[in-house]
Parts: C-alpha cells; structure tokens; sequence
C-alpha cells in the first residue's frame, strides 16, 4: 500500500542513489556479509534454502530448539508457526553481531 515518506528520508535516499561509488561500495560488502552468513549457517549444520542478500531462509531438523536457542541469547529469527523445519535469519548488522550468533549456534559444552 502506500505510506508517507518524510522529506529527509526522500532527500538521504536520493544522495544515497546519486552516489554511484557507494553504492557498488555498499553492495559489495552486503555481498561479502551475506555470504559469511551464509558460511556460519552451514557450520552450524543449517540448510540453506534460499533467500536474498539481507536474510536466509535455513532447513533445521528441529527450528523450534534452534530459534529457543537463538532466542535464549536475544537473537530474534522468523519462526513459522506451521512449519517444525524452516527459519528466516536476517543479516546481522555488523561483525560482532555475526559473531554473537555464530556462538549462540554453537553447541555448548
């Protein structure tokens, strides 16, 4: 449907699209952050099953005990009510957040 947009929303979107060097700068990196995810995901013994570049839609055997467990460190992960498999991750916003699920996947010791 359609919503407001705020002028200075408009305005830094228009400097951000004007701005061709960062934005193959900015998609680059989006590349790179979105295939470490991609990485952490499979060590940790999830199926990737698609996505986009901003998140990844994951096969678990148990997505259920996986989002407990991500959401028992304060990592919020889409869960589908009717599906015991799937789970949607987005792109962690940064190296320390990648690296916060990387260790709440991890099993503990």
């Amino acid at each position: 449907g359609h919503w407001a947009v705020p002028g200075a929303a408009l305005r830094t979107g228009q400097q951000a699209y004007g701005d061709t060097g960062w934005l193959r700068r900015t998609a680059a990196q989006v590349r790179r952050e979105s295939d470490e995810l991609r990485l952490v995901l499979n060590r940790a013994g999830l199926v990737d099953r698609g996505g986009t570049l901003l998140f990844r839609y994951v096969r678990a055997d148990d997505a259920l005990a996986v989002w407990t467990q991500l959401a028992e460190k304060g990592i919020a992960v889409r869960r589908f009510d009717n599906d015991p498999y799937h789970l949607r991750i987005g792109l962690p916003g940064d190296a320390n957040a990648l690296a916060r699920l990387q260790a709440a996947l991890s099993p503990s010791v």
